[in-house]
């Protein structure tokens, strides 16, 4: 279960589960979806991870 935003919490599929706890989907945490765009404006801090689970 992890919370959304927009529909609040969420239930993932098992199978779901196992794809984001891989190493290469975590990697993603590490990631910035913007770029250098957060030192300019700190609250860009959006990465990879957050985009990919939608």
């Amino acid at each position: 279960i992890f919370n959304d935003p927009i529909h609040g919490h969420m239930e993932m599929h098992p199978l779901l589960v196992k794809i984001t706890d891989t190493p290469q989907f975590q990697r993603l945490r590490r990631i910035k979806q913007l770029g250098g765009t957060y030192l300019v404006y700190p609250g860009a801090s959006h990465n990879r991870f957050e985009h990919s689970l939608g």
